[in-house]
């Protein structure tokens, strides 16, 4: 009976926040004061004062509210079900653990549902090419695999690694690509696609793909989460590390930022984690335990001797290069400001999580850059910001350098910075000059 009561109060506790919020809202949209959920009582019937309905919502035995109703007289309420889902038909784009966090209660998903919506926005990749060698002509194929970032129309937007796109064997982007959904594998099934533009610098790519099967509803654009990965965080990695098989495999963060060469690549941020990847995974979506996407899979230890050390580009980074391509083609701006590391601070947050902030001060300034003649060497960097935007602070060695992939040229610089105990902020005029291939 305990566990009926409670179940019965949090009903409840739901039925009065997502009415006050609802009629909240309504207020707001139609500009008139609207009903407390204590009058919206009143006129269903209640007869008392509001310390009598308030009063009369605990439900001593867990009987009168026993069918999900306002335990009034068991007619004039809502189930928790009609809750969720008029919550859902007003807040587009909102899932059920919105719903509960917006009571303030902490709901994790289930891993099955983790990664079912994790599939829905999955893709695999099949590359083929032709290779002309002195011994003759031959087909090479590989695989890969991506998330579907954005849709327009019957058209999707697909972030993967920039590995998995390139035809090394013929110096160039590959010129046949097909990729396919979850449980949609027969030839019929394959999808053309194109290279919309790649960073090989950060080891990531766009391709789109047009099709009505996008229109689907078991296929979605991926949630993203771009907060810093944090060390034991839980990661899902779905992707297709044999070809038209989708697998999931599950970890934890197991370092939160370092930095990896691939064979294709140099110098790429990464996190590295423990769950399981393998060649097909490379450019498939690693996700947190909601859902959401928190980097791309691209590599894993090339040491026959490591176990379990796996790396994924974070979310951020991904992010900000999809953007870059999509918008401008791949060309980001450059401060041209050289740092170094000269302190730093660890502390709890308030989540219990242990932070670190470092301090960079600045060791030169290009000659040819925006910065030249404004930002002197010695002055302490603490943020940038683009335009009116708040921008970030500068307590990473990667931070700015991510943030600026999203200016655009003829947008403003505002770079803070300390010099001589003073709080200087000095602006940049993003030129075309000051722009080069990300």
């Amino acid at each position: 009976m305990k566990s009926r009561n409670r179940i019965f109060l949090i009903t409840l506790i739901a039925v009065l926040a997502v009415f006050v919020s609802v009629f909240f809202a309504s207020c707001i949209s139609n500009g008139t004061q609207g009903d407390s959920a204590y009058e919206i009582a009143v006129k269903n019937g209640f007869e008392g004062t509001e310390a009598e309905w308030l009063e009369s919502l605990k439900g001593s035995d867990g009987k009168d509210g026993a069918d999900g109703s306002n335990g009034t007289d068991g007619k004039d309420g809502f189930t928790l079900e009609e809750l969720i889902n008029y919550y859902l038909e007003n807040n587009p784009g909102s899932t059920v653990e919105d719903f509960y966090a917006s009571l303030g209660l902490d709901v994790t998903p289930s891993i099955t549902s983790v990664v079912q919506s994790a599939l829905k926005s999955s893709v695999g990749i099949l590359c083929t090419t032709t290779y002309r060698s002195p011994l003759g002509q031959s087909e090479q194929a590989w695989s890969g695999s991506g998330v579907i970032y954005k849709l327009s129309g019957n058209t999707a937007y697909i972030i993967t690694n920039y590995h998995v796109i390139y035809d090394s064997y013929n110096n160039k982007y590959c010129e046949n690509i097909k990729i396919y959904l979850y449980n949609r594998v027969l030839e019929d099934d394959l999808i053309s696609a194109t290279v919309v533009g790649a960073s090989k610098n950060n080891d990531i790519a766009v391709i789109k793909a047009t099709s009505d099967v996008f229109l689907d509803d078991t296929v979605q654009t991926v949630k993203v989460n771009t907060e810093d990965p944090v060390a034991g965080q839980a990661t899902f990695a779905v992707g297709c590390p044999t070809l038209y098989t989708f697998s999931v495999t599950s970890g934890i963060v197991s370092v939160e930022s370092e930095y990896i060469t691939t064979d294709s690549s140099e110098n790429v941020r990464v996190y590295r984690t423990d769950a399981a990847l393998n060649s097909g995974n490379s450019g498939g979506g690693m996700f947190n335990e909601y859902g959401e996407l928190m980097g791309i899979s691209d590599a894993k230890s090339a040491d026959t001797t490591d176990d379990n050390i796996c790396y994924a580009i974070p979310a951020s980074l991904a992010i900000a290069v999809a953007d870059n391509i999509i918008e401008t083609g791949g060309q980001r701006f450059l401060m041209g400001v050289q740092m170094e590391l000269t302190d730093m601070n660890t502390y709890i947050d308030e989540e219990g999580i242990i932070r670190s902030v470092y301090t960079y001060s600045v060791l030169s300034v290009d000659k040819d850059s925006a910065a030249y003649g404004k930002v002197e060497e010695g002055d302490v960097m603490v943020s940038v910001a683009i335009n009116d935007e708040e921008g970030v602070k500068i307590d990473t060695s990667f931070r700015a350098q991510e943030y600026l992939m999203n200016a655009r040229v003829g947008d403003t610089v505002n770079l803070t910075v300390l010099r001589n105990g003073e709080t200087v902020t000095i602006q940049m005029t993003a030129s075309e000059k000051y722009f080069s291939a990300i």
